[in-house]
């Protein structure tokens, strides 16, 4: 009919038109950009028992990550592997994974790639790697060294088109010496530790590292200090989410010139996630997720990274971004906007199987909010019984926001305790007026024809 026409017309959609296509500033340094990343992209199930495929890569890059993770070990006949080291995960060739990253890279969008590599490798397959990854990436691979006088990042605009490597770097009059490996340990190094650790780094591969370069992590003042914009750190979640708590400015500070990547707690060997806001709170660029999990945090991962026509890059609110802008996100906060979205009904919602279509079920409908935690709240409407054809509620659910530029808004419908669809997406590209929700599955990907047709109304406070 006419009216679902109009109701399931991408015109009429809640995401702003805009948002479809490449709509920010691109020209910023990469800093200043949340950046959608992968962890253990290798892996399709959970860490200890789990397949590795090159497919997993694909999977990532054709849902806009654009920063995938490799962990590389030696393997037979002077050929690296990839898999989750001393586990039972199936190893996949590191030249198959080179070959999948040349094809489908770019599939999203024509912005840079970064290669985080975890290397367990020898100096002699440490070789190895830098070759392939000179024969086959070829010019995409960045080229250029960094120029003398630079004291930012390039932009995602300046880097198009290149796959970036990050790694440990050998500095200058270094040799290959003792081993080292990326993702450390949380113990605090000490200056003098640094000193000892030399990475056993083949001079090949070091070559080819150039923007992301890998380094432990001392502390902010020593960053602030010493470090120098094209090096960056990794942090496991359980430090990075203790400075989101006690060292919040030092670390907002630190993310408006560096990079960090922040990866799950090693206890995680189900491939579960952690929330990724109060580090996206803090300005952290690299957000490592379990993409093949199906979980409210790559739901939020998916909704921020829809935005920006889904290029996988998404710029930072002002306040994370520069110095001249002080921003505490534990508060205190005044209310800035009020959002209400009245949910007028359902349209072909899915359903479990032949015999869920036939029975009624108890639906409703979440509003969800994640942001600064002062924002954090959710409210359901009524709940009625309904095949999933139709229902209709029209029930109004209300939030007030104090960091709108920060929170993500879901809208989730539910049958009982189970998930049937969602969407989510940030606060600043939602549109006001009669709107059609195009909802997804668990994996954020598209339900046709399956559809909350709503009333959104934002006032200021």
């Amino acid at each position: 009919s006419g009216f679902t026409n109009y109701v399931t017309s991408e015109e009429h959609s809640i995401r702003h038109r805009e948002q479809l296509s490449v709509c920010q500033d691109m020209k910023r340094p990469l800093s200043h950009y949340f950046i959608a990343t992968s962890h253990n992209t290798y892996l399709t199930k959970d860490q200890l028992k789990g397949k590795s495929s090159v497919d997993a890569y694909i999977n990532a890059f054709k849902k806009g990550c654009k920063c995938v993770e490799l962990d590389c070990w030696d393997g037979p006949n002077n050929e690296p592997i990839i898999y989750h080291g001393h586990t039972l995960t199936s190893k996949i060739l590191f030249k198959d994974v080179i070959q999948a990253i040349k094809e489908y890279a770019f599939c999203c969008s024509d912005y840079p790639v970064i290669l985080s590599f975890e290397n367990h490798c020898s100096v002699d397959q440490q070789k190895v790697m830098a070759q392939h990854l000179k024969d086959m990436l070829q010019d995409k691979l960045y080229p250029r060294g960094i120029p003398e006088d630079e004291k930012e990042l390039p932009s995602p605009e300046d880097l198009k088109g290149y796959v970036i490597i990050k790694n440990k770097k050998l500095k200058a009059g270094v040799d290959e010496t003792e081993e080292g490996d990326d993702e450390f340990s949380d113990e605090e190094i000490t200056e003098a530790d640094i000193e000892e650790v030399v990475p056993k780094i083949a001079q090949e591969l070091s070559d080819l590292v150039s923007y992301c370069q890998a380094t432990t992590f001392v502390g902010f003042d020593h960053s602030r200090e010493n470090a120098k914009h094209y090096e960056m750190s990794s942090f496991a979640e359980k430090r990075a989410m203790k400075f989101c708590k006690e060292d919040h400015q030092k670390f907002i500070r630190y993310n408006k010139r560096q990079m960090s990547r922040i990866y799950p707690a090693g206890g995680r060997i189900d491939s579960s996630n952690y929330d990724p806001v109060p580090l996206w709170c803090v300005g952290s660029q690299l957000v490592a997720l379990n993409y093949q999990t199906p979980c409210r945090e790559m739901q939020l991962n998916q909704g921020l990274f829809q935005i920006n026509g889904g290029c996988g890059y998404v710029l930072k609110p002002e306040f994370l971004t520069r110095d001249d802008l002080p921003f505490n996100p534990l508060g205190p906060f005044e209310v800035k906007k009020e959002l209400k979205i009245k949910i007028i009904s359902g349209h072909q919602l899915p359903f479990s199987n032949e015999k869920a279509l036939k029975t009624e079920r108890s639906l409703y409908v979440q509003l969800r909010v994640s942001g600064v935690e002062d924002d954090n709240a959710r409210e359901k409407t009524k709940t009625v019984k309904n095949n999933g054809f139709n229902p209709v509620w029209n029930d109004e659910l209300t939030a007030k926001l104090r960091v709108p530029e920060l929170a993500l808004i879901s809208l989730n419908v539910f049958s009982g305790d189970s998930l049937l669809a969602q969407f989510t997406l940030p606060f600043y590209s939602v549109q006001q007026g009669y709107r059609s929700v195009h909802l997804q599955n668990k994996f954020s990907e598209p339900l046709p024809y399956s559809t909350l047709f709503v009333h959104v109304a934002i006032s200021n406070e």
